[in-house]
Order: structure tokens, then sequence, then C-alpha cells
């Protein structure tokens, strides 16, 4: 498994320089889930990190506007990520997510656009009342995305675990890893769900909160920290 470490800002990218990470990813909580940073953010992110690291971005969630998100993904093309993470929040079923990812696949190949992209789904989508996340595989294989990605809208420290049966969450790998899509797993992980993670075995797990001050998303990261779930997660079996 490798680590993607979430960043808001260049402090938090210029930390990640003396500290160990698989993928940075830039995003901003405060605008959701997987909220977009802003144009100024991600340039002075990308002026400091260590450009050896796959940089990933968030650009937001769909809410019928798959043009806009179009728009989005050609704006921070101009970054060179290796990925680029759109969440599906106001997908409301598989068709939904269809046309979305046709929109953005369209744009991609319009532009020669050299990033993978990342289908995020949440696991608490019955109560969020979105397109469930097991769903996904089938959609990006039909258009070409490169992975799947499990995370949560609600930030109250309860993780996929507690809305997905560990069986489907199995089965969701299994499916990613059949259908050649690399499989995501994020949402208030931390070192005490490295077991039940190791038997999902997703490519990459997503990390922010436990990772950050006193355990706050929107607080600062914590370097030590870093480096201890870095360790924790590629020492887990």
């Amino acid at each position: 498994m490798k680590l993607l470490v979430s960043v808001i800002n260049k402090t938090e990218a210029a930390c990640l320089n003396s500290v160990n990470c698989d993928i940075l990813d830039i995003k901003d909580p405060l605008e959701g889930t997987i909220g977009a940073g802003s144009p100024k953010v991600i340039k002075e992110v990308v002026s400091v990190m260590d450009r050896s690291l796959p940089l990933s971005i968030s650009i937001g969630d769909v809410h019928d506007n798959p043009n806009t998100m179009s728009l989005a993904l050609l704006g921070v093309s101009m970054f060179k990520p290796a990925l680029i993470k759109i969440g599906f929040l106001g997908a409301k079923n598989e068709k939904d997510a269809e046309k979305v990812a046709q929109k953005i696949v369209e744009t991609i190949n319009l532009f020669n656009i050299t990033a993978n992209l990342v289908l995020v789904g949440y696991a608490d989508y019955s109560s969020i009342g979105c397109v469930s996340p097991l769903l996904l595989p089938e959609v990006a294989k039909k258009y070409g995305a490169f992975a799947c990605m499990i995370d949560t809208v609600v930030k109250d420290r309860k993780t996929p675990f507690d809305h997905i049966p560990l069986k489907d969450l199995k089965q969701f790998k299994q499916v990613c890893s059949e259908l050649g899509i690399l499989t995501v797993l994020s949402g208030s992980l931390d070192e005490n769900n490295l077991d039940s993670v190791a038997v999902v075995n997703p490519d990459i797990i997503g990390m922010r909160g436990s990772l950050c001050i006193n355990k706050s998303r929107n607080a600062s990261l914590d370097p030590e920290l870093v480096n201890r779930l870095y360790k924790a997660v590629h020492n887990s079996k």
C-alpha cells in the first residue's frame, strides 16, 4: 500500500519534503471531503513540493455540473498532476455517474491531458443520498478512469468500515483488480484501522485528519504523525 497525504497550503507541502509519504494531494477541507484548493494555493504548493513525489489534485464534487467540473479538470492539468480526484456526491445513481464521467473523459481526450482520473464515491452514501461507491468500478472501466476511491462525507470519526461491511469492501477491491483499476481507501482512517485496511488491501490509503494536530483535519499536519503512519502503512500485513 502507498500513503497519500493531503495538504492545504505550501507550509504543509514543504513539511512533507523532510518526512515520508508516497503521494502528495492538494485539497481544501473547507470546501468538502475532496474540496478543491484555490489556484493560488495549488501554484504555491507546486513551487515548494518535492516534484519526485506524484502530485494529486482534488477538484471537488459533481452537482449536476459536468461542464464546470470539466473546466476545473482542464485548469488543474496545467500543474501536471499524476492524479486528479473528482467526487460523485451529486450523482444519485450510476446513470448520473456515467454522464459526468463521459464529459470528463471527453475533455481529457480532447486536450490530451496526461493525468490519471480517480473517481471518488462515499461510504455513507445511503444516508447522503448519492450513488454507491460499489457501483463506480464499472463506470471507471467503461470510461477509462485510473482508480476508484472510497471516502466519507460526514467527518464524525466514522470510517468506511462503519458504513460498508468488510466483505463488501474486499469485493470492491477484487472487482477493481479484475477490471485493472487501482483502489484508494480513505475517510477518517488512523492506526487503529490498519488491520482492517490490510484485509481490504487497497493500492493507496489516503489520510489527512489522523495526521494533523489533535487529529483535526482543519489543523496543521504533524510531521511526526506523518512519519509514524507512513511506517505503519508500509509495515501493515
